[in-house]
């Protein structure tokens, strides 16, 4: 038996190696071939814009910044101010989410070799100095900062978010200080050609791995429409920073086996939204994250893994490729289920389906039917979607369930 050690680690993706494909420019729908024009760069090209001209065009538009891709519990990002006083220098843009999430982004026009070794230190200066700042501390910040056009930011933070429904002032608050605390923040480097030496950032941003921060480069090329129309910018994440968990693999007599990993290892967040869902569980009860850890390491036994995008989705990925979700957990708790398309799976699928919401059902004293209109269908417990420690609770029988599964859709796509 051949085993080996894939070891927990935290690491840089680097998820583009190259994109040298410019965009089309579509004067029409139409096939014909001269209605397509190839959008030119200005790379290479004299400077139509400066580094001030990209920060403040990242404020005015932070949707540029997919934040959704890079850490999904701080979407949507709102823009507080550019120049942030630090011990450090000053950061280019500080943003801010309703929850109390924090994300700084550096600006740079990647002309200078030298720069950028250099941006990468400024910026982790930067982050070492939000951890030892409360929230009044970055108040006071914001209000010396600047905004675009010699505009003044607020005087205080929260006024950001007077016009956000449901705005928690005090939820913020504290959330902001246990961010700073814990270094919860993302880092983004953006700039127009960091595909010209991203390996060798990531190789940099590696050595801050340890830390709970989320780094992020995130390329802004600048192409100039025909006929003098304007300009496009196509933001797109060169790299990220990921967890990689520690499994042991196991191949014995052509079968492979994936030891789940320990529950230390499960213990230690992968990023800042997960590390958010689980706060919001522990709040509801706080056993509830542990039980949840260990019933991933059971399931990833079987290939499900969580997927985070504020909620928790469990994920399987099939042998016909398509990626199915086992269970989807709210931060409320609330849990819902259904495995397949039902307007595009067979009756075999539908079957195994049904009898896998009918086994987790049965081990909580709940019954299966339709989503109100449609021909999805889930769980329910005295009407109401079930609460994910009354699974856990009897998570064995959840696990059997999904193992069986699992199983059954592979039989089915192998007929």
């Amino acid at each position: 038996m051949a085993t080996s050690v894939l070891e927990s680690r935290t690491a840089s993706r680097y998820l583009s190696p190259k994109r040298d494909v410019a965009p089309l420019f579509l004067k029409s729908l139409s096939a014909n071939g001269n209605s397509a024009i190839r959008l030119a760069s200005d790379d290479g090209a004299p400077a139509l814009h400066d580094e001030a001209w990209l920060r403040d065009l990242v404020f005015d538009h932070p949707e540029l910044l997919p934040i959704g891709e890079i850490e999904p519990v701080l979407d949507p990002l709102v823009s507080a101010c550019i120049e942030l006083p630090m011990p450090a220098g000053n950061a280019d843009n500080l943003f801010l989410n309703p929850n109390g999430g924090i994300a700084l982004a550096e600006c740079k026009l990647w002309r200078n070799p030298e720069a950028r070794r250099k941006v990468v230190a400024q910026v982790i200066d930067y982050a070492r100095c939000l951890t030892t700042w409360r929230y009044d501390d970055l108040e006071l910040a914001v209000a010396k900062a600047s905004l675009p056009r010699g505009g003044k930011p607020p005087a205080r933070m929260a006024d950001l978010f007077r016009e956000t429904a449901d705005f928690d002032e005090v939820g913020f608050i504290d959330n902001i200080n246990r961010n700073l605390k814990r270094g919860r923040i993302v880092l983004i480097l953006a700039g127009d050609g960091i595909r010209e030496d991203a390996e060798a950032l990531v190789d940099l941003v590696q050595g801050t791995a340890g830390a709970r921060f989320t780094w992020a480069l995130v390329e802004m090329p600048v192409f100039q429409l025909p006929d003098q129309l304007g300009f496009v910018v196509q933001p797109r994440v060169i790299a990220r920073t990921v967890m990689i968990e520690r499994g042991v693999v196991s191949i014995s007599d052509d079968r492979i086996t994936v030891a789940a990993p320990s529950e230390k290892e499960l213990s230690i967040p992968k990023s800042i939204t997960e590390d958010d869902f689980f706060e919001a569980l522990a709040k509801l009860n706080p056993r509830t994250p542990n039980a949840l850890r260990t019933f991933i390491g059971e399931i990833a036994k079987v290939g499900v893994r969580p997927v985070f995008k504020g909620a928790m989705s469990l994920r399987w990925m099939g042998p016909d490729g398509v990626d199915r979700s086992l269970g989807y957990v709210q931060k409320d708790g609330q849990v819902w289920f259904d495995p397949i398309d039902r307007n595009g799976a067979d009756q075999h699928e539908r079957q195994a389906a049904d009898e896998y919401l009918a086994a987790v059902s049965k081990g909580i004293g709940g019954i299966v039917k339709n989503f109100p209109n449609s021909e999805r269908r889930s769980i329910y417990v005295d009407n109401h979607a079930p609460r994910i420690f009354r699974l856990l609770e009897n998570q064995a029988n959840w696990v059997d369930a999904i193992q069986t599964f699992t199983d059954r859709m592979r039989s089915i796509k192998s007929d």
